[in-house]
């Protein structure tokens, strides 16, 4: 018995959920955490819903503390699901995904 501790916690999950009324979308966040004493660099972001939604990357504690905020940008109303493909510079972890939904209504 023991404690397993993931390379890399996605919190509170791997999923987004964008809901709400077109234009009064609230912002969705998640917290990328790097569990190793090596620094994390985050080497991009591939985003398949770049119609839908943009995403912004801020380094809390450099190469340990990532805040990954996702937006719904989305022309009109109408029901998406993606993903974002987070590439990091550990092997261990080289591709972290994040799944993201969005429900908007006119």
């Amino acid at each position: 018995m023991g404690e397993v501790k993931p390379h890399v916690s996605l919190e509170p999950g791997g999923y987004l959920s964008l809901w709400g009324v077109k234009g009064q979308v609230p912002q969705e966040h998640l917290n990328i955490i790097n569990n190793h004493k090596r620094p994390l660099i985050i080497t991009g972001i591939d985003n398949d819903l770049s119609d839908h939604i943009k995403w912004t990357l801020e380094e809390i504690r450099p190469g340990f503390l990532y805040r990954l905020t996702v937006e719904d940008i989305s022309k009109g109303a109408g029901d998406y699901k993606g993903y974002l493909i987070i590439s990091t510079d550990n092997p261990l972890k080289p591709k972290l995904r994040v799944i993201v939904t969005g429900q908007i209504s006119e």
